[in-house]
């Protein structure tokens, strides 16, 4: 598929003052996080502008979540202390750090409660902190190497991959929790390698098993969220990674060496499986949707161009140069305030 490169981003400079490139603090936005230069980058959806390096994260970002008018980060502190950090989006301003337990790599986050949900990949378990003040709350023992996580429905649904300390695969597990009393209060043994998680638009769960890389390959089980009982599977092939589930009820999925996977989430119909990859280039990692169903994905790479590959159905809209090197690892769609 023939690539359009947007006209005049890659003449943009770093700044981080929102009066010297127009963009409008209540637009609609993706979020980059980079992981390699520890920064975020906006990219203004409206105006088609890309903002470079607009605030500093902590160390090695690898996760964004918001949650009415603030912003959370999960640092995995690879490069130095594991932490989040937090920020407001209306003003694109760092408000607090609030550090986590050091050689914990925190993987993913979610909010309910007025609590902050925080895997620690490397603890076996999930970190509860105060989402205000970032005071710690209490740890919630869970299955090995828990990654995906996300709130819905009055709990919190955790992905456990299984992974041992040996780099062996056990088996995978999503959990639920209760976000009032800290409970684990079902459990669900599923696939190898249960890495995210995500609603479709009927409310069902659908937990991304992205297979061992050796054979066992990729995975989608879908999960009533209420009786939590497994209700259907697709063999999806590849090896996915992070899912984004659009209006029309169509998941698309990342796998770093094929692309973008797609599957009807209703009926499981696979529309681009392993075999027909909808092929945007090496390095797929983070993917989120915006109002109008376009498709963003960041194109990693820790030597090349990075970049915010926006698609449409199958087809590539856009391509944004990120800069290199810069490690684009997730990213995040805010939309416009009312």
């Amino acid at each position: 598929m023939k690539k359009w490169f947007l006209v005049g981003l890659l003449a943009l400079t770093a700044c981080s003052e929102k009066e010297e490139t127009g963009m409008s603090s209540a637009g609609n936005r993706i979020y980059v996080l980079q992981g390699i230069s520890e920064t975020v980058s906006i990219y203004d959806i409206d105006n088609d502008t890309l903002l470079s390096d607009v605030f500093l994260t902590g160390n090695t970002p690898n996760y964004i979540i918001f949650d009415r008018d603030r912003g959370y980060i999960v640092n995995s502190g690879f490069t130095g202390d594991a932490s989040i950090t937090i920020f407001d989006p209306n003003t694109n301003e760092k408000m607090a750090d609030f550090l986590l337990p050091s050689g914990s790599n925190p993987y993913a986050a979610a909010v309910a409660e007025g609590r902050l949900f925080v895997t620690l990949f490397l603890r076996d378990m999930v970190y509860v902190l105060d989402a205000e003040t970032g005071d710690f709350i209490d740890s919630i023992p869970v299955k090995s190497g828990p990654e995906g996580i996300i709130a819905a429905n009055g709990a919190v649904y955790v992905a456990c991959t299984g992974i041992q300390p040996d780099y062996s695969y056990s088996d995978a597990w999503v959990l639920k929790i209760d976000p009032e009393t800290l409970e684990v209060i079902d459990s669900l043994k599923v696939g190898i390698n249960l890495q995210t998680l995500a609603l479709d638009s009927t409310g069902r769960l659908h937990a991304v098993a992205t297979g061992d890389y050796s054979g066992w390959e990729g995975r989608i089980y879908v999960i009533d969220p209420d009786d939590f009982i497994l209700l259907d599977s697709l063999l999806i092939g590849g090896y996915p990674g992070n899912i984004t589930v659009n209006a029309d009820n169509i998941a698309y999925l990342t796998d770093w060496n094929l692309g973008l996977l797609s599957y009807d989430a209703a009926t499981l119909t696979p529309i681009h499986d392993a075999g027909n990859p909808i092929t945007v280039g090496t390095g797929a990692m983070g993917i989120d949707v915006d109002g109008e169903n376009r498709i963003y994905v960041t194109l990693y790479s820790a030597s090349d161009t990075n970049w915010i590959e926006v698609i449409s159905g199958d087809s590539i809209l856009a391509s944004i140069n990120l800069g290199t090197a810069v490690g684009a690892s997730a990213l995040r769609f805010r939309p416009a305030e009312p």
